[in-house]
């Protein structure tokens, strides 16, 4: 199979931009131009993964009959919300997904386990509003809280995933996938909900939970190459030039779009609003006689972009960056102050040091107010949940840490006991040992569970005759608050015995009239 990638191509940008991307799986691509979450695959048996082994060594091409789909016992059933079942119902899902570089043809991204890079999946709950909830391991149970956007919950569950290369007509692919813990459903769905964990202190990084802090972080870590590549010379000057263009572009954007105020440097700011704006006016900071702020008007200004494609044909270069050379443009960014805090290590940023980045992460925080996510219930959650996954790229020693995939399909988790879930073919042996000791050997754990409205039901025909039925006089259900579980102490395979046995007495009685004759007492004549 030849995968030809239908999404929309990456638009141009800074030389500096590199993040990691996450789309559906290769193979899926052609079908499912317009989902870039993971695809959930499913499976009716317990050699999942000897097909999937099998499906990968054909190209792939198969992944498009394993897309779950929703489903009964009766079969397909089309539309409505996709629901997954238990491996009990014979049922299995993988999650498949596919990391990728933003180039060309989206080739696959390494994952460097000796930099401490891991790829993961979490399970989230949807609430009211759109917020989504983390799963926390708590004990034998857990609790949903809050999860930051573009982000992850303190100690939230990360589910792992395997890769599994295969072949292609284009070439070597990687598939990235994970077992869905649909077994958990009881847990899941008993878990309360939480309030948010409360930020670490000290923590450099805290801020970076929103994803609208996400651009701002591409652009502060472009600064820094871009320090780095003018004090050591590399790279054209035009190039270094051209870059320092398009991140004051794309910082007078984020500025524009998340801090208005403080990008037209309006009166009446907050504290750390009027932090930020100082640092951006500080007296030559982008070069002698104009600031940050001069330099981000500049480049702003129509006709600017013009003079950009005219740079790149050998013409004038645009006016904020004309000229300047890789010390003007080292010590631009220096004056700026764009160090990010890293990983720990003796190079990483004194956390109660002022950059640019935590000033500007702490103005985000002023200005923009609480979201429906910070304000999540703490109440119970009620109904059956709704659930979607996100697969999850973390490298720590990185500015921008951790990528976060949208999500994948809705779907809900089946009960056990679910009068939709398709079945399995159960075989149950009788014993061949039919001695007392053989018999003992079998567990003796049946338990019958009858459910709040069935007990309601067994409750209101209890003293009702048949004529009763006739005439339609039967009480209404009792209000029943409360099921049971009937615990036998006796195996299974005996239950059935004695039904059998006494369907066969039952039929023997019928054709020969014998039983009555069991219940004779004989005289008996004892010896002297």
């Amino acid at each position: 199979m030849k995968a030809t990638v239908s999404a929309a191509p990456v638009s141009a940008g800074p030389p500096h931009t590199g993040i990691p991307l996450w789309r559906t799986a290769a193979a899926l691509w052609p079908d499912l131009s317009g989902q870039a979450g993971p695809a959930i695959l499913r499976f009716a048996g317990d050699d999942f993964m000897e097909r999937l082994h099998e499906t990968l060594a054909e190209g792939g091409g198969g992944l498009r009959d394993l897309v779950a789909a929703n489903e009964t016992w009766r079969g397909p059933a089309p539309g409505g919300r996709l629901k997954l079942y238990q491996p009990v119902h014979g049922r299995f899902y993988l999650v498949a997904a596919a990391l990728v570089c933003p180039r060309l043809w989206y080739p696959d991204k390494r994952i460097d386990a000796s930099k401490r890079e891991s790829a993961f999946f979490v399970l989230r709950r949807q609430a009211a509003g759109g917020t989504e909830l983390a799963w926390v391991p708590e004990g034998q149970g857990g609790s949903w809280r809050p999860a930051p956007v573009g982000g992850l919950a303190e100690s939230e569950q990360r589910l792992p995933l395997f890769a599994i290369t295969y072949q292609e007509v284009s070439g070597p692919r990687r598939l990235l996938a994970g077992l869905v813990p649909v077994s958990a459903r009881e847990a899941y769905e008993g878990g309360r909900a939480r309030p948010p964990a409360a930020p670490r202190p000290g923590d450099p990084m805290g801020a970076v939970t929103d994803t609208r802090l996400g651009p701002l972080m591409a652009v502060v870590g472009g600064l820094q190459a871009l320090r780095a590549a003018a004090s050591q010379g590399h790279g054209a000057a035009g190039q270094r030039r051209e870059s320092l263009f398009f991140a004051l572009i794309e910082l007078g954007a984020w500025l524009k779009e998340q801090l208005p105020k403080v990008r037209a440097a309006d009166s009446g700011l907050g504290t750390r609003q009027a932090a930020l704006l100082a640092r951006l006016m500080k007296k030559d900071g982008f070069a002698t006689g104009r600031t940050w702020l001069d330099a981000l008007k500049t480049a702003d200004t129509p006709g600017t972009g013009a003079a950009s494609d005219a740079a790149a044909s050998g013409g004038a270069e645009p006016p904020p960056v004309a000229g300047m050379s890789g010390a003007a443009i080292e010590a631009a960014i220096a004056a700026l102050g764009v160090e990010l805090p890293g990983p720990p290590g003796p190079t990483q940023v004194d956390p109660a040091q002022t950059t640019f980045f935590t000033e500007a992460a702490a103005a985000f925080t002023e200005a923009v107010p609480a979201t429906a996510r910070e304000a999540a219930a703490v109440s119970d959650l009620q109904g059956p949940g709704v659930y979607v996954l996100r697969c999850a790229y973390e490298r720590p020693r990185c500015p921008d840490r951790l990528t976060l995939s949208p999500p994948s399909q809705p779907f809900t988790l089946a009960p056990f006991h679910d009068p939709d879930a398709p079945y399995r073919s159960t075989r149950i042996p009788t014993p061949g040992d039919v001695s007392l000791a053989g018999l003992r050997k079998h567990p003796k754990s049946v338990a019958v569970t009858v459910s709040r409205q069935l007990r309601a039901q067994l409750e209101r025909i209890q003293n009702v005759r048949l004529a009763d039925l006739d005439s339609g006089n039967v009480p209404d259900a009792p209000q029943v608050s409360l099921g049971m579980v009937c615990q036998l102490s006796i195996p299974i395979i005996t239950i059935c015995a004695l039904i059998l046995l006494m369907i066969i007495v039952g039929l023997l009685n019928i054709v020969f009239w014998w039983l009555p004759f069991f219940k004779i007492c004989l005289p008996t004549v004892e010896a002297e």
